[in-house]
């Protein structure tokens, strides 16, 4: 939140989470959140303020993959959309009779809602990164060249951080936060709030992290497989025709050389 806030932010609340970093002489230090490039106008200006020689890393997804996997995330907390309709139904809900987003049913809904749907629209948010950090500090990747390539991917990564990609050859990748169908759905709001209160320690002892997280798995099982999209061809033309305009113009922008 404080990135959100006019003016340069006072980071001495947030540096504290970094303490351990010094320790290791790492040749980069990483911060992440899922936010950054929804909120740019407020948010690239901030960071440039308190580091303007920061690199950026924006790991992007299918437009539409990327929205259902946010329903459904947002799914699984209480006082968000819990108990409401699936992905598809809710986009049929928005649809109007020529078969594209209703603006006025789409301005109707929660803004939490509305932001599950605009955060998919990648272009002009990261168009504000480029104008104010330049290409050569900004690196796009995209989660299905990842997980097609991952060698590849994290090599181009490290070569874009001038470190050594070397420890790739031959590295065993494998998914460590898939989203789950789970036999009690309530808990993985508890599991959410204990992850986020324990997160410095989890942080420090990724081995301990693993360890917790298989405990967890075995008291709530998963249940069958995730259908990962979960919409119909007609639900997911929509969606594609809405975000074309903006896919485009990240397309023109990454083969620009940004």
């Amino acid at each position: 939140d404080l990135l959100l806030e006019p003016g340069a932010p006072d980071l001495s609340g947030y540096a504290p989470y970094f303490e351990r970093c010094s320790d290791r002489r790492a040749a980069v230090t990483l911060e992440a959140s899922p936010v950054y490039l929804y909120f740019a106008s407020s948010v690239a200006p901030a960071i440039k303020a308190a580091l303007p020689e920061v690199r950026l890393i924006f790991l992007l997804r299918d437009p539409v993959s990327r929205f259902v996997s946010h329903y459904r995330y947002l799914q699984l907390k209480p006082g968000t959309v819990s108990g409401r309709v699936g992905p598809d139904a809710f986009v049929r809900q928005l649809t109007a009779s020529n078969g594209s987003l209703s603006d006025e049913l789409f301005r109707a809904q929660d803004h939490v809602l509305q932001e599950c749907i605009l955060t998919s629209l990648y272009a002009d948010n990261l168009q504000r990164f480029l104008d104010l950090f330049g290409a050569n500090r900004v690196f796009v990747g995209c989660l299905e060249h990842l997980e097609r390539s991952p060698a590849e991917f994290m090599k181009a990564l490290c070569l874009f951080l001038g470190i050594s990609g070397e420890l790739y050859d031959g590295y065993g990748f494998s998914v460590e936060n898939r989203r789950r169908n789970t036999k009690y759905p309530s808990l993985n709001h508890v599991a959410e709030v204990l992850t986020l209160r324990f997160e410095p320690v989890f942080n420090r002892y990724p081995a301990l992290r693993r360890g917790v997280r298989r405990v967890y798995w075995r008291v709530n099982p998963e249940i069958g497989e995730t259908d990962e999209h979960g919409l119909t061809s007609e639900t997911d033309a929509v969606l594609r025709r809405y975000y074309a305009p903006s896919v485009n113009r990240l397309r023109r922008i990454l083969t620009q050389g940004y």
